[in-house]
């Protein structure tokens, strides 16, 4: 007469001991599930879910990164910006310079044509 198989572990059970093994570590996970076949199915579940949350930490660090850039951008647009209308400053000076010299001009010929109007 054969012995009788020992009792099965809950399934609790055996996920509590899943989880102590390396979550980091998959291969881990796969040789637990080489125990029997609750074994592999319940780490089955467990490596999709490591997966799983593997890949969201992904998409939210490339997300984190895409805003730190995005980010950047606007820092560099707002850099550009700033110097565009400091040179708009500098070129409305300009004009405001050009415009006095050119009154200057103006005046000083109307008072040369007065005086040789004056004189004749």
């Amino acid at each position: 007469m054969a012995a009788a198989p020992p009792p099965a572990l809950p399934d609790d059970l055996i996920e509590e001991i899943l989880l102590r093994l390396p979550q980091d570590d998959p291969a881990s996970l796969l040789c637990a599930s080489l125990v029997c076949k609750t074994w592999s199915h319940i780490a089955k579940v467990k490596l999709k879910r490591a997966l799983l949350q593997g890949e969201l930490k992904r998409a939210q660090l490339q997300l984190l990164k895409n805003a730190q850039l995005q980010l950047q951008l606007e820092k560099e647009q707002l850099k550009v910006i700033q110097l565009q209308l400091q040179l708009e400053k500098e070129q409305l000076k300009v004009i405001q310079l050009e415009k006095e010299e050119l009154n200057q001009l103006l005046q000083r010929r109307l008072c040369a044509r007065h005086r040789s109007i004056k004189r004749t």
